[in-house]
């Protein structure tokens, strides 16, 4: 049995331990899982926490056992599926094969298959390259061998073109392994050789576990290699915002899309004559020769909301001898920011929250079945406020012989975040 005081201030060193050697970020709600991965250490190497601790200390051996326990292998096959559709329909058509993907913390694999099911699928030459700093996980990537349970998200059609019933389990087809290369590689450390090739990196729902200063230095080091006109690809959860500017927003990514409701040309008068216009023609009437579009109306704009929340109520009910029901869904989206860098300029803008709300009634007798619906029953609109920095200048008027006039500019564009349009409809269906 270990001593509380003991387990506590071992947490503490192991916490700054994994911070130094592979980025875990030390948050107090990680401290549990810590806590629980050092008892079982201890426990399978003899019980003594103090030995354990000083054979840590110079054991690659040891940390790596550690490290195994600690990061999280959490995955399952085309896991946020929005993500393979945009690489399958937006990316892999403008890039020249071959292509290679990069699968930074791979997990137990289902990532890495799951991209070289796409490959396979949309017929282009490529391969993935799978990284993860846990040899556990590595090895079930080569071992390429998953339940019944974890192969529940692929399509049927998907499993039979794509692996082999082998006992219990299921096998990835030679074939698609052949698309996969697995690397052991820490993140925080030197990247590997075959980044500068990529053109297109996933690296989903490890960033959340790195330090901010963990995670610049990582994504720093990124854009540094990848080639002009890579993508990299991170979780629902994670964000650019406040790390790095060296990467910018895709518009194949964009959660929301927001649209721009003129031209915006990047300043608004805030003094002088013209105050609190919108300079929309973009030509500077202090320098008709100089142009400073950098959105016009109607550009697509990409908004990522940081918090989304929904709920849905369902009321089974007989009616006239018919099974009805009733169905309410409600989704909730705020806290978006979005990123535009044209022209070497910021501009970010804040999305005020909104929500959607859908409503079905219907009925089923027997085999059939009818649904009345009505989508976005609100018909909400969100506007997104785009914004740059002030600046100042003195553009010079004949009129004042001793200072120009001092004009501020800033830069301030309503943009409309679309949504589905209220969309009511009825739809028939019939169970086989």
């Amino acid at each position: 049995m270990i001593a509380d005081d003991g387990i506590e201030a071992a947490v503490d060193r192991l916490s700054e331990l994994l911070d130094l050697q592979i980025g875990l970020r030390p948050e107090t709600t990680l401290r549990g899982r810590l806590r629980r991965c050092l008892r079982d250490e201890v426990s399978v190497r003899g019980g003594d926490l103090d030995a354990y601790l000083r054979a840590l200390a110079g054991s690659d051996h040891l940390l790596q056992s550690l490290v195994n326990r600690v990061t999280v292998q959490e995955s399952a096959f085309f896991r946020h599926p929005d993500h393979f559709e945009v690489l399958a329909n937006d990316i892999l058509p403008g890039l020249d094969p071959p292509v290679t993907i990069w699968s930074a913390g791979c997990a137990n694999g289902q990532e890495a298959y799951s991209l070289a099911m796409v490959l396979e699928e949309q017929g282009v030459q490529g391969s993935v390259v799978a990284t993860d700093l846990s040899t556990t996980a590595l090895a079930r990537t080569t071992a390429a061998r998953y339940s019944s349970r974890e192969i529940a998200a692929l399509s049927a059609s998907r499993i039979a073109r794509h692996l082999t019933r082998d006992g219990d389990a299921w096998e990835v087809k030679r074939s698609l392994r052949s698309r996969v290369t697995t690397l052991r590689h820490n993140l925080i450390t030197d990247l590997p050789g075959h980044v500068g090739v990529c053109q297109v990196v996933f690296c989903r729902n490890v960033l959340i576990y790195f330090s901010p200063e963990h995670a610049k230095a990582f994504l720093d080091r990124l854009a540094g290699a990848l080639a002009p006109g890579a993508f990299l690809i991170l979780g629902s959860a994670e964000s650019l915002w406040q790390v790095t500017d060296r990467f910018s927003l895709s518009s194949a990514f964009s959660i929301l899309d927001a649209k721009s409701t003129q031209n915006y040309c990047g300043t608004t008068y805030e003094q002088g004559p013209n105050e609190g216009e919108i300079v929309t023609d973009c030509d500077d009437p202090l320098a008709p020769d100089v142009t400073f579009l950098q959105a016009p109306a109607g550009q697509e704009l990409p908004v990522q909301a940081e918090f989304k929340a929904n709920a849905v109520g369902r009321y089974n009910f007989a009616m006239g001898g018919l099974d009805s029901h009733l169905q309410v869904a409600w989704v909730y989206s705020g806290s978006a920011w979005s990123d535009l860098r044209t022209d070497e300029r910021e501009l970010l803008g804040k999305q005020p929250s909104y929500d959607l709300v859908d409503f079905a009634w219907g009925v089923k007798k027997d085999d059939w079945g009818l649904e009345l619906f009505v989508k976005n029953v609100f018909d909400e609109r969100a506007v997104l406020s785009r914004f740059t920095e002030c600046s100042e200048f003195k553009p010079w008027d004949p009129e004042e012989e001793d200072e120009p006039n001092e004009v501020v500019l800033c830069g301030a564009q309503p943009y409309t975040v679309t949504t589905a349009p209220r969309t009511i409809g009825l739809t028939f269906s019939k169970s086989f």
